[in-house]
């Protein structure tokens, strides 16, 4: 254990007691399989769950989403044709059901409780995704998936409080697979940073590259953005000829409140000449009619080779 470090202290007094059945994990019959991270923010988990759900369109599939920043006090199923529903049960919750209809997608502020819950409600699904889970121990794994966003700086990837690392990169012991994702320009120097990182501790790795993709008549765009990685965004807009002119960033999962949206929609109005564009994670949030109709939607599509889309798939089927 780390004395030096007070936070590291506890995350390794915490693991240490579930590592030695001290502390009890609830197990489910059906597999569960965490797609999660070591750090704060986002690491293209979403964009990551909807391939895999995607290319296992035969499976029934359950996602377990916490309900962060969102007013759900008990777990449920994500209804999008509630009124307010992003803020009844979470940005990511909701963009989820959005892009994969074909699941059941379920909200609560306890991972292992919605689980239960439900598989109470239904009890033949084939997997079950839970989004970032890694530290949630409670809930046993029968997977772990862990990504890790290389477009990010070295200095992120510093344990709490020095940088934005939760866990310490051993804790990849627990894990069977590790994705490296937005490798697209990645220097050799970084990689072999990574590798170097991950390896003593987890030798399945593989690589993913994001694909930005915007259909726009107007090469001269407003971007707006409540994500955790804003900047990479914006580069990937300006490598494929977009030019941003004018750039508005919020909190990662801000919720737009409809003040904030008529802001917005006046300030737009004052730049007739660009495109306002933002992502589909602060789309969904959006409920000004006239706002939504001038805003254009830039997804994240994720590339990974068929060598290694087999090993995800012999890691998540074995």
């Amino acid at each position: 254990m780390n004395y030096l470090n007070p936070y590291a202290f506890f995350i390794d007094l915490k693991n240490y007691l579930y590592d030695q059945n001290i502390f009890k994990q609830i197990r489910t019959q059906t597999k569960v399989v965490s797609i999660g991270n070591l750090n704060t923010g986002g690491s293209g988990k979403t964009p990551f769950i909807r391939y895999l759900a995607e290319t296992l369109s035969g499976k029934k599939i359950l996602i377990v989403c916490k309900s962060y920043k969102a007013s759900l006090k008990q777990p449920r199923a994500v209804d999008l044709s509630e009124q307010d529903a992003v803020h009844i049960y979470g940005d990511e919750a909701c963009l989820l059901k959005k892009l994969l209809p074909q699941c059941d997608v379920w909200s609560g502020p306890d991972k292992t409780q919605t689980v239960l819950e439900a598989l109470q409600k239904t009890n033949d699904y084939e997997l079950i995704f839970v989004d970032d889970g890694f530290s949630h121990r409670r809930l046993f794994r029968h997977q772990d998936i862990i990504l890790f966003d290389t477009s990010r700086s070295i200095q992120h990837y510093e344990l709490f409080p020095a940088g934005q690392m939760r866990e310490s990169w051993k804790t990849l012991r627990r894990a069977q697979l590790v994705v490296l994702t937005k490798t697209e320009g990645l220097s050799d120097q970084k990689r072999d940073y990574f590798y170097k990182k991950i390896r003593p501790y987890q030798k399945n790795i593989i690589e993913s590259t994001f694909k930005t993709v915007l259909v726009s008549d107007t090469q001269k765009i407003y971007l707006v953005s409540g994500i955790a990685n804003p900047e990479k965004l914006k580069q990937d807009l300006i490598c494929q000829g977009y030019s941003v002119e004018k750039q508005k960033e919020y909190p990662d999962h801000y919720a737009f409140p409809v003040s904030e949206q008529a802001q917005l929609l006046s300030e737009i109005k004052k730049h007739p000449d660009l495109q306002l564009v933002m992502t589909t994670k602060d789309y969904i949030k959006l409920t000004n009619q006239e706002l939504i109709q001038k805003t254009k939607l830039v997804e994240l599509k994720i590339l990974i080779s068929d060598q290694d889309r087999k090993m995800i798939y012999e890691k998540i089927l074995s």
